[in-house]
């Protein structure tokens, strides 16, 4: 029996939709994978490989000229689609062939695409370009200086400019002889078309020039480096102090009682800002009174901090005592004693007398100075504080004056036991 209001599923409008859709997909499916599942496609961008370490124009003596980073060609494959859809460019090798290299000069080099994966199933079909052009020619270095043009540059008149510092200060430049000689000098150009009151520092661009002075521009030229650091020394003038120090200063003794005179007195320098403004008396030796001979000189070096600039290139200052008013005398001590002697220890010295010692001192006051007025006094505080028996040395008080001084070594005998 029939129903008149029954319906088929073709009758349903999205049914038909859905079905439609599958139908298509499955002969989508059917058309890739039975029909037409071979496909050609190409790689793009696959980048040329060249050994540089181990070739056989090497050999010869020759180098590559041209710029060999960025060379890349096309690869046309086929094979199946699934394989050739996950293919990319490190699916391929390409290298060139070096065999009709014979000597320097200009090829054509023959290009050969190899499977990175020898298992994988597809066929290399061409390269496009299929050759290479390159220059060979006899690769030579040399290392040129660098040098530093600082444009526009001004200063206040208490500032000067230094000599440019340039890091590295020499690059090496790698070509065919006949380029690579025809590189007069290397350059960077430091612009700073301001007034200026400090170093400039700056990351400058090498720019070789001919011996015309023209700028050299070359593509068979390799640097090193291609940029250099520079700095342009900005430095505030200034007058630096000078003068000495003395060790083994007696107590009591008034050292500007003791007359001498430097060689130069102050200097012209130059240093940054801050240091010129700080500027101190620079202290440049120092004058043992303890070896102190009338009229002696002494030369000193002058040494500057890092970053303190000579501007009178004085390297030495002599120090000068003048004989006139100064006399020595030789005399003979006796009254010595202990100073800071502990407590749990005796202390007792063995030396009666200390001969020929001698005192440095203002002609009168060395003339008018008693062998009682000087005193020898051992410190126990800078001796050995344990039994025995030691020589010591002995420093020197002069009681009558402040102006005269014990110059010389001097030593006693003394024991110390426990108390």
């Amino acid at each position: 029996m029939k129903f008149k209001n029954e319906k088929s599923l073709f009758d349903n409008r999205a049914f038909k939709i859905v079905f439609s859709i599958a139908a298509a997909i499955a002969c989508w499916m059917v058309v890739a994978f039975t029909i037409s599942n071979t496909i050609t496609d190409t790689i793009r961008d696959v980048p040329v490989t060249i050994n540089t370490a181990s070739t056989s124009y090497q050999s010869l003596g020759l180098d590559i000229m041209d710029d060999i980073t960025n060379l890349t060609v096309d690869v046309k494959v086929e094979g199946a689609r699934a394989v050739i859809g996950r293919l990319d460019k490190n699916s391929v090798r390409v290298t060139p062939s070096f065999t009709n290299v014979k000597e320097a000069g200009t090829y054509d080099l023959q290009l050969t695409v190899t499977k990175t994966n020898q298992l994988d199933d597809f066929n290399i079909i061409a390269v496009e370009p299929a050759k290479i052009t390159l220059r060979f020619d006899n690769a030579v270095s040399r290392k040129v200086p660098v040098t530093a043009n600082v444009i526009g540059l001004e200063t206040s008149e208490d500032y000067i400019v230094d000599t440019p510092i340039i890091n590295p200060s020499e690059i090496t430049i790698t070509g065919p002889e006949q380029d690579v000689d025809a590189v007069a000098k290397a350059v960077v150009n430091v612009e700073v078309n301001s007034v200026v009151d400090e170093t400039i520092r700056q990351t400058c661009e090498v720019v070789l020039l001919d011996a015309e002075g023209e700028p050299i521009i070359s593509d068979t030229l390799r640097l090193d480096n291609e940029t250099v650091d520079v700095a342009v020394p900005v430095y505030k003038r200034g007058v630096l102090p000078l003068d000495i120090e003395f060790t083994n200063v007696p107590e009591g003794f008034d050292i500007s009682s003791l007359h001498y005179s430097l060689s130069k007195t102050e200097l012209n320098v130059a240093a940054s800002t801050s240091v010129i403004d700080n500027l101190k008396t620079k202290i440049i030796g120092y004058v043992d009174l303890a070896t102190f001979e009338i009229g002696e000189s002494y030369l000193f070096d002058i040494e500057l901090p890092s970053g303190m600039v000579n501007l009178d290139n004085v390297k030495q200052v002599t120090v000068t005592f003048p004989q006139e008013g100064l006399a020595s005398k030789q005399i003979n001590v006796t009254d010595i004693r202990v100073q800071n002697a502990p407590a749990n220890m005796n202390v007792s010295v063995h030396t009666e007398r200390i001969s020929g010692v001698t005192v440095i001192g203002p002609q009168e006051d060395i003339d008018a100075l008693l062998a009682g007025s000087v005193v020898a006094i051992v410190d126990m505080d800078e001796q050995i504080a344990e039994s025995g028996s030691y020589n010591v040395p002995v420093k020197f008080m002069i009681t009558s004056n402040s102006t005269t001084f014990v110059s010389g070594t001097y030593t006693v005998l003394i024991d110390v036991e426990p108390a």
